[in-house]
C-alpha cells in the first residue's frame, strides 16, 4: 500500500503458501507485482515465486486454493481414507466444474446449497473412481464394495 512492487514472506506453514497464493490477485490490485515466499520445511528451503505459481494454475484454481486445501485434508487430518492431496489434484484437473464451489467455498460462506453439496459430493466420487457415473457417495460405495469385494 506503500508503493512496493515486491514483498517477501518467511514461512514454514503450507497455510501460508495457500493464503499467499489465493490472494495474489488482489495484491495485484493494489500494485504488487511480486510475491516471494522463502519457505523452510524440515530443513527443505527453497524460494517459492508466488505469482508464478498463480499463473501457472490460473485465477480460478488459486482462488478456490483455500478449501482444496482444507477439503481432502491438512494440519490435523491429512487425507480422506487413503486418498492425498496428489490425487485430489489430479481430480481437480478432471473436474474443472468444481473449481467454481472452491472458489467459493473459500470465501466462508455461512451456508452450502444443495448444488455446492451436489458439485462436492461428485468431485469425491470421481477421486475414488475416474470411471463411475455415480453422482452419490452412497451409490458409489456400495457399487466399489460389490466390485472389490471389501469391506
Amino acid at each position: 500500500m506503500n508503493g512496493s512492487k515486491a514483498l517477501m514472506i518467511k514461512a514454514n506453514d503450507t497455510d501460508v503458501v495457500v493464503i499467499a497464493i489465493s490472494v495474489m490477485q488482489s495484491l495485484n490490485e493494489i500494485g504488487l507485482q511480486k510475491l516471494w515466499i522463502a519457505f523452510d520445511q524440515g530443513g527443505n528451503f527453497r524460494w517459492i515465486p508466488v505469482q508464478e505459481v498463480v499463473h501457472t494454475i490460473g485465477q480460478e484454481k488459486a482462488s478456490g486454493l483455500p478449501f482444496f486445501h482444507a477439503f481432502p485434508g491438512c494440519d490435523t487430518v491429512s487425507a480422506i481414507r487413503c486418498k492425498w492431496k496428489t490425487s485430489a489434484w489430479q481430480t481437480w484437473n478432471i473436474c474443472e466444474e468444481i473449481s467454481t464451489t472452491f472458489t467459493k467455498l473459500s470465501q466462508c460462506v455461512t451456508a452450502l446449497d444443495n448444488v455446492d453439496l451436489q458439485s462436492l459430493e461428485k468431485f469425491v466420487v470421481v477421486m475414488y473412481d475416474r470411471s463411475s457415473a455415480d453422482t452419490s457417495v452412497n451409490d458409489a460405495r456400495l457399487k466399489l464394495f460389490a466390485r472389490k469385494q471389501r469391506p
